[in-house]
């Protein structure tokens, strides 16, 4: 895990985590994300390079935006713990396909400070093995 501070600007602070998950087709996956200080959270946004202006999934105004969500991901995601117990935004990927391979951002605003908080997490899925004999 590699971490980065820069870029304050207006009250706004970029940290920058990027994270390398393996997954295996069919399986599910957690993708980690959280925001450790204990400000409320407004919007959690976690995107996919390639997605144009869709989402994997977008959590605003306390609840999730199914509106903006990218059809490949309809019935395939959700946060692990929809009450962000200690900032905990983790994604849970389910049924996992090789076109999931890619890099995902998750994005978290504040509604106190408007304070940002970004993570990039590379996912790289493969085919199980074949069965030995």
């Amino acid at each position: 895990i590699r971490e980065m501070r820069c870029c304050s600007t207006h009250h706004t602070l970029f940290f920058l985590k990027e994270i390398n998950i393996k997954a295996t087709t069919g399986a599910e996956v957690t993708m980690p994300c959280s925001d450790p200080d204990d400000n409320p959270i407004e919007v959690v946004e976690w995107s996919k390079s390639g997605l144009g202006a869709k989402f994997v999934l977008l959590f605003k105004d306390g609840m999730i935006d199914l509106s903006k969500q990218h059809p490949d991901f309809k019935d395939r995601v959700e946060l692990l713990d929809y009450k962000m117990k200690g900032g905990d935004v983790s994604l849970v990927l389910k049924k996992v396909q090789i076109n999931d391979t890619g890099e995902y951002e998750c994005r978290v605003i504040q509604k106190a400070d408007g304070e940002e908080l970004r993570m990039k997490i590379y996912l790289d899925v493969v085919a199980p093995p074949p069965p030995p004999g």
